[in-house]
């Protein structure tokens, strides 16, 4: 059972790795890089942060429903600083090869444990 739990815990930790919040640039048009479905963090200039899903994206706005599924429009003058959530290929591939790596060392010894009438 306690193999289990430190396989869970391993999993978790390396796939928290894979996501990463990026600053889009000023120079950079938002329709053109924030699609629908992707996860965002706004800044607005009053010092309001918000994060949501963008449900939809235009010229004058952007909208979308947050974690607990409340609406949210933000028009875009409003906005201070914007991220988008982005898959990080490093960290992602770094994950993969972790877990290629350490699940089977972790059932091995787990394997031993057991076998030893240690659980």
């Amino acid at each position: 059972m306690r193999s289990i739990n430190y396989l869970t815990l391993l999993v978790l930790f390396l796939s928290s790795g894979c996501m990463t919040m990026r600053p889009l640039d000023d120079d950079q048009a938002l329709t053109e890089v924030i699609k629908t479905g992707d996860k965002v963090e706004v800044i607005e200039k009053d010092g309001h942060i918000n994060e949501f899903t963008v449900g939809k994206i235009t010229e004058q706005f952007i909208a979308g429903n947050d974690e607990i599924g409340s609406h949210v429009t933000i028009p875009l003058e409003k906005i201070e600083t914007i991220s988008v959530e982005k898959v990080h290929g490093g960290r992602t591939t770094l994950a993969v090869l972790g877990g290629i790596v350490a699940i089977p060392i972790i059932l091995v010894g787990a394997v031993v444990v057991c076998g030893s009438g240690s659980c």
